[in-house]
């Protein structure tokens, strides 16, 4: 899903700071899921409901998607 222009151009009028968030099932059946932060560009590049690789962060309070892999 990806966010107008115009849309977020709008947000940020309002909000000084505005953050992109994925919740990725960790462990696919188990029915948890990790929250991690994103760049709108990898935001952007994530359907709902397809399976992902990605490099992350690491360890953190909120861990980010730095690197999305291929398939």
């Amino acid at each position: 899903m990806q966010l107008r222009p115009n849309l977020e151009g709008e947000m940020k009028e309002e909000y000084s700071l505005i953050n992109y968030f994925v919740n990725a099932e960790v462990a696919q059946g188990e029915g948890w899921t990790q929250p991690y932060r994103a760049s709108r560009e990898i935001f952007n590049d994530i359907e709902v409901g397809t399976r992902l690789k990605f490099r992350w962060s690491g360890p953190a309070e909120l861990p980010e998607i730095v690197e999305l892999l291929d398939q």
